[in-house]
């Protein structure tokens, strides 16, 4: 059985976290505090699949629990639980390499859904989901996009072709020219990533970026396709977000696909 290990200080919290996951085959492992917590987690470091962590207890540092949590293991799913909402807590979360980052307070579906996205997934589904390099890089960047005050981009697009009645047939990954896919990936720059996400779609992250450059992007791309019978489209995020200013990888993502299927 998967277990989950929560570390916090606050009771009720750890109640409603079990709640929303009542319906799940876990089990719960809790601590609340930093010796507890490593040697429960080296205990079990094989059915610990996710853990969550207030980085704003009383009486120790949160982040120090991360840390060693992430040098003894760097593939477990660590989701921050947190009222701190900062920038620098933001920034010091994606340098250790979180998997996500959720205010204080929350819904209990909200917080049911990101541990169903944080659990293992089948070897299907891992096939077509942005594998961890994907996280990784844009932790990496959005770290030092919000340290330098710059701009990261994540678009999220598909190709499609446009039937006689002018809708649109999405195409399959595995039908795309692979030659094609290399002359749009070469559009983008070094410190950049574009790669196929999912079964229909692919997903670029690009940092230090604006819009004007990304309407570039566009013209490029479009010049590239014009004479396939095909076309590409898509939506991307400009971060940091006005509206909504310390949005993680999933957010994001979450954010993109929602717009992407409307």
């Amino acid at each position: 059985m998967d277990k989950i290990l929560i570390i916090d200080q606050v009771i009720p919290i750890i109640k409603r976290i079990k709640k929303s996951c009542k319906n799940l085959d876990l089990y719960f492992l809790e601590a609340n505090s930093e010796y507890e917590a490593v040697n429960m987690f080296i205990e079990n470091i094989n059915e610990i699949k996710i853990v969550i962590v207030d980085v704003s207890m009383n009486n120790f540092d949160g982040f120090r629990i991360l840390k060693k949590i992430r040098t003894i293991n760097k593939n477990v799913k660590i989701i921050v639980l947190t009222s701190l909402n900062t920038r620098k807590y933001f920034v010091n979360c994606l340098k250790i390499g979180v998997d996500d980052y959720i205010l204080k307070p929350f819904e209990n579906e909200f917080i049911l859904n990101r541990i169903l996205l944080a659990l293992p997934k089948s070897e299907v589904e891992i096939k077509f989901a942005g594998d961890n390099a994907l996280k990784e890089y844009f932790d990496q960047y959005y770290s030092i996009t919000l340290e330098n005050e710059t701009k990261l981009v994540v678009l999220l697009g598909v190709f499609y072709k446009k039937m006689i009645d002018n809708s649109m047939k999405l195409i399959n990954n595995a039908e795309v020219n692979l030659e094609l896919f290399k002359s749009i990936n070469d559009i983008f720059p070094d410190n950049s990533i574009f790669t196929m996400y999912k079964k229909q779609s692919y997903i670029g992250i690009i940092s230090d970026t604006d819009v004007a450059i990304i309407n570039e992007f566009i013209k490029k791309i479009n010049s590239k396709i014009e004479f396939q019978n095909i076309n590409f489209t898509f939506i991307y995020n400009i971060l940091p977000d006005i509206e909504d200013d310390l949005l993680g990888y999933y957010d994001v993502i979450n954010k993109l696909e929602e717009k992407m299927l409307k």
